[in-house]
């Protein structure tokens, strides 16, 4: 049972001592190293946390792994009805859903929309991870990018509670303690004076064409094939 008096990757996705811990699934990512200028500045602000005083309470995930989740899969380590395929049993092993998502999504052709335009615009609650939050540049591209989660959700027919609501962003590290009152106001404001700086200094940046990938922590994300 998760301890409440930690933050929610202890015990599933990290170990307490910061370790990667085993959290397999798949997911469809967009990763970030086709857009240089964002991977640039967010290495800048990966350096300045690794740095703070703070940086015991966390781990940070390696620029490798930087992404923008465009649709959650499953985890094997989470099985209930709301993060499950609706037409698969909950005790599916997870190799047979990797290969039931992998025929789906090839038989689909979900382009020619297949990049996003996004902005970063803020950070998280910095509860339970440090993350950047992107939104799409544009009533246009928000569409497009919603009715392409709604097509994934369709055909792999698994469509969260959150699915209308879910937020952008991309994750640099997970908590393992939360931080007292001194740590959390100097993480708010290194990230908010990193946020301003990415806002003001970075232009649009395209992410995408999406990847269907597996992992087996949070440290790899192995790209299976683009979606079409």
């Amino acid at each position: 049972m998760q301890d409440a008096s930690l933050p929610s990757g202890v015990g599933r996705k990290f170990h307490p001592d910061g370790r990667v811990r085993p959290f397999a699934g798949n997911t469809i990512v967009c990763h970030t190293a086709s857009a240089a200028a964002l991977t640039d500045r967010l290495g800048r602000l990966h350096e300045r946390l690794r740095a703070a005083r703070a940086a015991r309470l966390y781990t940070l995930l390696p620029p490798s792994s930087w992404h923008m989740t465009l649709f959650d899969g499953v985890t094997d380590e989470v099985r209930i009805p709301d993060r499950w395929p609706q037409d698969m049993p909950l005790d599916m092993p997870l190799a047979e859903v990797h290969r039931h998502f992998e025929e789906r999504l090839k038989a689909e052709v979900f382009g020619p929309k297949l990049t996003f335009s996004m902005r970063a615009t803020a950070t998280g609650r910095l509860r339970n991870g440090i993350d950047i939050r992107l939104r799409p540049v544009d009533a246009a591209e928000e569409q497009a990018i919603r009715t392409l989660r709604d097509r994934i959700a369709a055909v792999l027919r698994l469509r969260r509670a959150a699915h209308d609501t879910y937020g952008f962003h991309i994750t640099l590290a997970y908590f393992i303690a939360y931080p007292g009152e001194d740590e959390a106001a100097e993480l708010h404001g290194l990230m908010k004076e990193e946020v301003q700086v990415l806002e003001a200094s970075l232009p649009p940046f395209f992410v995408g064409p999406p990847e269907f990938c597996h992992f087996n922590d949070m440290f790899v994300f192995n790209r299976q094939f683009f979606l079409r």
